[in-house]
């Protein structure tokens, strides 16, 4: 699998910020289909 080269030349720190951002927005998302 190829990787963009934008997200390539991310830092390890902003791969883990990026990360962190997708599970708080997944978890923020399932919260609200459980209502």
């Amino acid at each position: 699998m190829s990787v963009p080269d934008e997200i390539s030349e991310l830092s390890d720190e902003e791969l883990l910020d990026l990360q962190r951002r997708l599970s708080d927005e997944l978890a923020r998302r399932l919260e609200d289909d459980e209502d």
